[in-house]
């Protein structure tokens, strides 16, 4: 198949004018883009969101698409009143990459109603989480099965998370002051879980250590020479 142009410089055309078309033609440059700085620096906000769970709203729950689990902590339920320890199923598969250390072994599994929207337009959905007994900046995290649950879309950029209601799309927003002051927390936890981990290893350390070596060496102060006196 050849494809063939018609068409060109116009045959009637002055000279003057084709010139001034050869002009415009060669003076076509190719459009370079410009980036901005900040589309190099990586953007990593926390969405942090308020839903309601078993009729209490939770205001600090991290939406977290890289975790794999939706864990409600045992220090949330209990500042919601709820004693929920006959409804756990035993679970003994512990989970990583939430605290400093090995692993940690959920309580057991819970299956409890979470509702997102308002009054006007919202949607409900049983999630089963896994309760964790360990200190946290959040009241609850929802991974990719909650996310999946209510077929949502979150973007990390703007601290939103879209999801289809029965009233149109929600729009649920986060704040970013609450998601600093979360991650501020979260950092400062992590950092006294880390010390008490190595605190056990400092213990055993010392034990093998003679009382000679324990013992602080005192500072000697240097003995004051005082110079000849000139004749």
């Amino acid at each position: 198949m050849v494809n063939v142009i018609f068409g060109g410089i116009a045959q009637d055309e002055s000279k003057q004018k084709q010139k001034l078309n050869l002009y415009e033609i060669l003076s076509v440059k190719p459009s370079v883009p410009t980036y901005l700085k900040w589309l190099e620096t990586p953007i990593s906000y926390l969405l942090v969101l308020d839903p309601v769970v078993v009729g209490a709203r939770l205001t600090r729950t991290l939406i977290d698409g890289g975790s794999g689990l939706n864990i409600l902590f045992a220090k949330t339920l209990k500042k919601m009143g709820l004693d929920i320890t006959n409804l756990l199923k035993p679970m003994d598969s512990p989970f990583y990459g939430n605290v400093p250390s090995n692993a940690v072994v959920p309580l057991g599994q819970v299956m409890r109603p979470v509702t997102f929207g308002t009054e006007a337009n919202y949607r409900t959905k049983y999630l089963r989480f896994e309760v964790a007994d360990f200190d946290s900046s959040y009241h609850a995290i929802f991974g990719r099965p909650a996310i999946a649950k209510f077929m949502a879309v979150p973007h990390y950029t703007y601290l939103v998370l879209k999801m289809s209601g029965p009233h149109g799309v929600l729009y649920l927003n986060g704040d970013l002051k609450t998601s600093y002051d979360c991650d501020a927390e979260a950092v400062t936890i992590a950092s006294e879980l880390q010390q008490l981990s190595q605190a056990p290893l400092v213990a055993m350390a010392a034990k093998k250590l003679s009382p000679e070596e324990l013992e602080i060496p005192m500072k000697k102060s240097a003995s004051l020479v005082m110079p000849p006196r000139g004749l």
